[in-house]
């Protein structure tokens, strides 16, 4: 009985081998002259099995195929995967591995009854490090490991596909095969303050938290008491280049300085009449009016120093 079983997995090897030599030579060619490929699909037992997929013809030199919808089903025992060669050692990825010649993918069995350990490994896209779990039981959860760091970027998730696709849920997506995980991550978009130098006018609140590159709306305009009007703001002290608030974008923190255009010059009839002799953009204080004074005033801060008008007379000064 021993002598025919033997005889028989001979005869099954022969066969087998038979069926590698003819795909081997199953090469065809497409459309436009380049070679096209069949992928054959092999139960790699000599027991029954149901649901064994069709081969894949017509593939394209360098093209991924399509993991099979359904897996095989053998009788007593769980079905693994897809691998490179009958020893089942490097399991065929359908999300990255390519076609480039005929090909031969061999299942994989393990008893129902024994236990089936995964693992886990993690592409951090750049980030720092992240440790393989080992010895996770096929059909169980796992814990997320600490988030990984990388410079400029935020850690946004773990995905089931390099292309970051379908996200990874700890909470309820199981393991049922060797698996890697992979880090999605954010960009970390700069923000900055815009400081407001009003040059001796009212002061202006600085903008806080503006996204790099993004434009900003101009504050209400500074006053500068009975020195003249304001001018628009500029980006550096000497008052050089004007900020255009429709187009120009911030980023890094910086501060604009107000510019303004005097009322008087010198020479310019003053508001009492007098002729403009002096003027200061940074303001001096006048004085109140002595006690008893009359017309009284209280003190201000001035701009101008004018001459007494000509026509003044002795009792109006």
């Amino acid at each position: 009985m021993k002598n025919t079983f033997k005889l028989f997995e001979i005869a099954l090897i022969a066969v087998i081998g038979f069926l590698m030599i003819a795909c081997d030579n199953n090469t065809g060619t497409n459309n436009n002259g380049g070679s096209t490929y069949t992928v054959t699909f092999v139960k790699n037992t000599t027991d029954n099995v149901t649901g064994l997929p069709s081969p894949i013809t017509g593939v394209t030199d360098g093209a991924k195929i399509t993991k099979p919808s359904a897996d095989p089903v053998r009788s007593g025992f769980n079905f693994l995967g897809w691998f490179k060669e009958a020893a089942t050692i490097n399991a065929w990825d359908f999300a990255t591995d390519i076609v480039i010649k005929n090909t031969t993918l061999y299942a994989k069995w393990i008893d129902e009854n024994e236990e089936i350990i995964h693992k886990v490994d993690f592409e951090t896209n750049g980030g720092t490090a992240v440790a393989q779990i080992k010895d996770v039981t096929s059909g169980t959860t796992i814990t997320a490991p600490t988030a990984p760091t990388k410079d400029g970027y935020t850690f946004d998730a773990w995905y089931k596909e390099a292309a970051l696709t379908n996200e990874w849920n700890f909470d309820s997506d199981t393991v049922t095969a060797d698996i890697t995980l992979y880090a999605k991550w954010n960009v970390i978009v700069p923000v900055f303050t815009v400081t407001f130098n009003s040059n001796g006018g009212t002061a202006v609140a600085q903008i806080i938290d503006v996204t790099s590159g993004t434009t900003i709306t101009a504050p209400t305009a500074p006053t500068k008491g009975s020195f003249g009007s304001f001018d628009g703001w500029y980006k550096e002290a000497a008052l050089t280049n004007e900020w255009n608030f429709d187009s120009d974008t911030v980023t890094a923190n910086i501060t604009l300085y107000a510019k303004w255009e005097a009322a008087f010059e010198i020479g310019d009839i003053g508001p009492g009449g007098g002729i403009i002799f002096y003027v200061t953009p940074n303001g001096f204080t006048v004085q109140g009016s002595p006690e008893g004074w009359s017309p009284a005033w209280t003190a201000y801060t001035a701009y101008y120093l004018e001459a007494a008008p000509e026509n003044i007379s002795e009792t109006q000064q």
